[in-house]
This record gives C-alpha cells, structure tokens and sequence, in this order.
C-alpha cells in the first residue's frame, strides 16, 4: 500500500480516488472513442501470481510491458496507462493506473449502447416495414 506523489492511494492490484470538482480542471473537452483501446486492452488480460504473496492467489490484470511469448504489455496499446515509481532502493517499478483503464471500459460501454440502441432502432423499423409489406400482401391476394 502506498501513497503516490500525485496523491493516488495503490495497492498491489488497484488504485483509487479522484478529485473531480470542474472548478479545479482547465481544457475541458469530451473524450474521444475508447472502443478500440478497450478492444485491444481486453485481449491483454492474463492471470499470474505476486511474488510477494505467499497464499499463492491467483490474480487477473495486465502486465505493464510485454513478456515475451506470453503477453503484450498495456504500454503496446494505451502507454499513457503505465504509471512509474521509484522504490526505497531506487529501483524503478511500472504499473497500471486501473482508474482510468476502468473509465475507458465505461466510456466504451456508453459507445456499445448506443451502437445497440441504433441497430434495435433499424430493426424495429424493418419489423413494421415488413408487417405493412405482409398486410399489403395479404390484401391483394384477397
């Protein structure tokens, strides 16, 4: 557990907190797609161990950099993800800001939904076009 120097509470496996009062942000725009992101994201999932945990638990999460013949790193697809510290013995330590990995999947689920929404709404219009058809069928073979 650890308070990084941007004020962001992580553990070994999530992050948490965010200031959020727009009196406190500037260039405020609407985000851009995060389709494609998530897509890539999703494919980078794998399951391991922490070294440091001795129960052995079995952890789900993304790697930061590429192991080779195993996994793609997060920094392939959305490098802006991996956040460094530096350690008490000066070492370098990558990881995940999952906070802003979990705002992406909600930004691409918004995009999901309204893609379904307009699909349901085409085939809701072909259903009833294809009932007048019928109805019309029906009253010229009468």
């Amino acid at each position: 557990f650890s308070v990084t120097n941007n004020g962001n509470v992580t553990n070994t496996n999530n992050s948490y907190g965010a200031i959020s009062d727009p009196k406190l942000k500037t260039k405020v725009e609407l985000a851009g797609s995060q389709l494609e992101d998530v897509r890539a994201l999703a494919k980078l999932f794998c399951k391991y161990n922490l070294i440091t945990d001795p129960s052995g638990t079995r952890q789900l999460g993304l790697m930061a950099t590429s192991i080779p013949g195993v996994v793609d790193g997060v920094d392939t697809v959305s490098p802006g993800l991996v956040s460094k510290s530096i350690e008490k013995d000066g070492t370098e330590t990558l990881g995940i800001q999952y906070s802003i990995a979990y705002l992406k999947g909600l930004k691409a689920t918004g995009e999901l939904i309204e893609i379904v929404m307009a699909q349901q709404q085409t085939i809701d219009n072909q259903t009833k076009l294809l009932q007048e058809l019928e109805k019309r069928i029906t009253a010229l073979e009468a």
